[in-house]
């Protein structure tokens, strides 16, 4: 399969299909051949479409036929009359992006395909200001230390940005018709956007993110064009016929993670969250001169990183916290409404949260920026996205700044604010360093609290793991620390991985706390030898349950480092500190100790300073003492210098000169471009993608479709011709159809049936 033919784009119903059997069992599993032209395929539309294309529209663009020459998608089962029909201002049921929808605007509807969604609570201010209660609130907030709402269908006000042109050209609305309705406001509003009251099934279906969202939407409303037989490799092809609604969704959600994935491998594509859009883009953005160029995203950015200030003479004591949304905010600049009109602004948005991204990913140092503050995503959804700004840093700084907390909220309802990462305490490999634990405190509802822990290899040799201090609590006063309760059951999930019955479920895990400290741990965990350290762990506990389950996350793509493979998500700083030379990972073939190469290098990763990343820094004056003690005097600082020159001259160590910032951190890298005073050698961890996982994975990666998809190399599909479909091509469709609990159907017109058949590749 090629993603070009003669030069051309790949083309539904023209060419072979892009997707294959292999691609519903997720990343990883199709050939490389597949794979390179399914990202072959999404470079060239992310290059093409209007707007950031989110994985829910990649997947429309792959799966049901997005002619990138015609622009369009071009039939098959997009059919227009079966659209649900949206109205301007009123409430409807929710839709997800991706969505296909009939919005009625007078005599003519408009057909579109949404491509971003947000939320537009009428709270948010029109400076940015946003109450801090609504960031990160659930659906059913209407205040702080309010009661969620009583509701079973929770309604919810969105902003939708639609593509008009999604269907080509003879369908496509017109310029000014779409002018007039933006000027009325009657069918869209100023900007040419959907403006909606979105009734959803659930206060949980609220909380879907919106990839598992869509996924929804297609089992659900939109079940009869996932299933459609005229999709250029309909769904159904790619599983045995024996397959039933579990394989169905196993499938849906193996190909999105697919769709993910090659967007994520993409060459010249970046993504913020789930939307793809070129890096040519964000460069011509930055290079503009004119309204929300790169003058004012970069200014944008600075702003959120300044310290809070509302007027010193009257400021509260303590911290000082706000919150800020990203779509408001850019509209105060002048000129700026041409730039967010139709779809410039899911472009802009998306520029100008990843300007902000960089921004602190450059200026902050542990997450803190030099004037002590600390800025990170809060909510991801409403408004553009929730930036977070607090002076002095708190205890979140450690935490991924892009990880979407819900600070706002959590921290405005009495009792139910978010953990700091703390410290076990205990026995520790070497209880000198300082090991970087971080339970991070996910979220705390009425009915459950989950968290995640980085496991260090202390936990893994010991079989235990700390609790982050609210956990403790609820668990100490739930009665689950007293003898009599017998210990906790643990249900363990290592996803890509079979475990053994007593590895998947184990009884009796201890509970270990120290209600005083407020600290605790739980211990007796048969680890699986799979895990390794700095994969992250995430609990989930139901309150006053003897039942707690954990569970670990593939990464789209493994990565490898030191040369060991990661499947699985981790936190870069253990990896540093807990496979550097020495340690129990670092198996020696040789034995016997460590050259004075690996001493140094394990120095500089045991006891340097710990960037987010990992990167690893020691001031070159304590590099001796570090390696052969605190007696080590001007002779053995000499020694090293031959073997140091070495490690920097074939890049395992770096050197610099920096200084350290106002608040006493190293400032490294150096961004000022003046040298500084003090004198440094930094270990980096350079991650590589891997192109394949560790053989503790299995290829099947997702259990409920084993024995279900199908081993032929292609499966049937239907191709475009010119004229009508011959009698036994129309019998086979029939069969197929009859097979699949189908009643016998017509081929559409203009398409013949492709029996399976084993692909000859040419080369």
């Amino acid at each position: 399969m090629t993603t070009t033919v003669g030069g051309q784009p790949w083309r539904p119903y023209q060419d072979a299909p892009l997707l294959t059997a292999s691609m519903t069992l997720g990343p990883g599993h199709a050939d490389d051949v597949d794979e390179r032209a399914l990202r072959e395929y999404l470079g060239a539309l992310v290059a093409v479409r209007g707007a950031p294309v989110h994985v829910a529209v990649a997947f429309n663009a792959v799966f049901f036929g997005y002619d990138l020459a015609e622009g369009g998608y071009v039939g098959g089962p997009v059919d227009l009359d079966s659209f649900p029909v949206v109205t301007f201002g009123k409430t409807t049921d929710a839709l997800p992006v991706g969505a296909m929808v009939s919005i009625v605007a007078g005599s003519q509807p408009l057909f579109a395909e949404v491509v971003y969604k947000e939320g537009a609570h009428p709270q948010l201010g029109v400076d940015g200001h946003v109450p801090s209660w609504l960031s990160g609130a659930p659906a059913g907030a209407t205040g702080p230390h309010s009661p969620l709402a009583d509701t079973a269908t929770p309604v919810l006000t969105e902003r939708l940005v639609c593509d008009f042109d999604a269907f080509g050209q003879g369908i496509a609305a017109a310029r000014d018709r779409l002018d007039r309705f933006r000027a009325r406001g009657r069918w869209l509003d100023a900007d040419g956007h959907l403006l909606l009251e979105a009734r959803y099934a659930s206060a949980e279906a609220a909380e879907l993110d919106d990839i598992t969202f869509y996924a929804a939407y297609l089992l659900g409303p939109a079940r009869d064009r996932l299933l459609s037989f005229a999709a250029p490799q309909p769904l159904l092809s790619m599983l045995t016929d024996s397959a039933g609604t579990d394989q169905v969704e196993q499938a849906l959600l193996g190909l999105l993670a697919t769709i993910r994935a090659a967007l994520h491998a993409t060459a010249g594509v970046r993504m913020w969250r789930s939307y793809a859009f070129t890096e040519t883009s964000l460069a011509e953005r930055l290079a503009a001169d004119g309204a929300l160029g790169g003058e004012d995203l970069r200014h944008v950015a600075s702003v959120f990183a300044r310290a809070p200030d509302r007027g010193r003479r009257f400021a509260s004591p303590g911290p000082q916290v706000t919150y800020t949304a990203v779509g408001p905010r850019l509209r105060q600049f002048s000129g700026a409404e041409a730039a967010l009109r139709g779809l410039g602004y899911p472009a802009v948005m998306c520029h100008a949260n990843t300007v902000i991204a960089d921004y602190l990913a450059e200026h902050a140092r542990i997450g803190v920026l030099a004037s002590a503050s600390h800025v990170r995503l809060d909510d991801a959804w409403q408004g553009g996205g929730v930036w977070r700004t607090e002076r002095p840093a708190g205890p979140y700084s450690g935490i991924s700044r892009l990880q979407a907390l819900g600070l706002g909220w959590l921290e405005s309802q009495t009792g139910q604010q978010r953990a700091a990462p703390s410290d076990e305490a205990g026995p520790d490999l070497d209880t000198e360093l300082d090991h970087p634990d971080e339970t991070q405190l996910l979220g705390i509802t009425d009915s459950q609290l989950y968290w995640v822990v980085p496991l260090r290899l202390v936990h893994l040799l010991e079989g235990r793991c700390p609790l982050p201090k609210p956990v403790v609590e609820e668990m100490a006063s739930s009665g689950l620390a007293k003898p009599a309760c017998g210990g906790l059951r643990m249900i363990l999930r290592h996803e890509g991985v079979e475990l053994l019955p007593d590895e998947a479920t184990q009884d009796g895990i201890a509970l270990d706390v120290d209600v005083a400290a407020a600290r605790g741990r739980l211990g007796g965990i048969a680890w699986p030898l799979e895990l390794l350290p700095g994969v992250k762990v995430t609990f989930v506990w139901q309150r006053g349950a003897v039942v707690l389950s954990a569970s670990t996350r593939l990464m789209d793509a493994p990565v490898e480092l030191d040369g060991v493979t990661y499947d699985h998500e981790y936190d870069p700083r253990i990896v540093t500190r807990d496979a550097a030379p020495g340690s129990a990972l670092r198996a020696r073939a040789s034995g016997g100790p460590l050259s004075l190469a690996e001493r140094i290098l394990r120095a500089v990763r045991r006891y340097g300073w710990l960037a987010d990343d990992g990167t690893a820094v020691l001031e070159t004056f304590r590099l001796a003492s570090t390696v052969y003690g605190p007696t080590a005097g001007a002779t053995a600082q000499e020694a090293l210098w031959p073997v140091l020159e070495r490690l920097l001259g074939r890049g395992d160590l770096r050197a610099a000169l920096i200084d350290r910032g106002p608040d006493g951190l190293l400032c490294y890298p150096p961004t000022s471009g003046v040298p500084g005073s003090i004198e440094i050698v930094a270990w980096v961890p350079r991650p590589t993608v891997s192109t394949s996982r560790n053989p503790q994975v299995p290829a099947t990666l997702r259990p409920g479709l084993s024995g279900y998809v199908s081993t032929q190399n292609v499966r049937w599909f239907l191709r475009k011709i010119d004229g009508t479909a011959g009698t036994e091509a129309q019998a086979a469709f029939d069969e197929q159809a009859r097979r699949h609990g189908y009643a016998p159907r017509q081929l559409p017109p203009g398409y013949t049936f492709v029996r399976e058949h084993t692909r000859i590749r040419r080369w």
